[in-house]
């Protein structure tokens, strides 16, 4: 016996008013990966879950090493990372690098 189909509109409203993917697959019994397949995470998502800021129009992401709010250029990609950036900003990153490995 197959499930009934649950309406995309009714899933997106309920993944938003719960919060998260992970809640919408506990509450209708399905597999986080085919919510993700259906639902890809977007900017929107991860400025909805705070890993994002609006500065007059503009998206950016505050680093966690320096805490200044840049725009989102000036990260490397990270998939891994909720946001999709990496943690630290580029800057931030190369200074970190230069003072590990020394200045070659």
């Amino acid at each position: 016996m197959s499930r009934p189909q649950i309406p995309l509109a009714e899933l997106q409203f309920h993944m938003y008013r719960l919060g998260s993917r992970r809640w919408l697959a506990r509450l209708y019994g399905m597999r986080l990966c085919t919510l993700r397949t259906m639902f890809p995470v977007t900017d929107v998502d991860r400025f909805q879950a705070g890993q994002m800021i609006n500065i007059g129009g503009i998206l950016a992401k505050r680093c966690n090493l320096c805490g200044t709010a840049r725009e989102l250029e000036q990260y490397w990609a990270d998939q891994d990372r909720a946001s999709g950036c990496g943690a630290w900003c580029r800057s931030c990153r190369l200074k970190k690098n230069k003072a590990n490995h020394g200045s070659v």
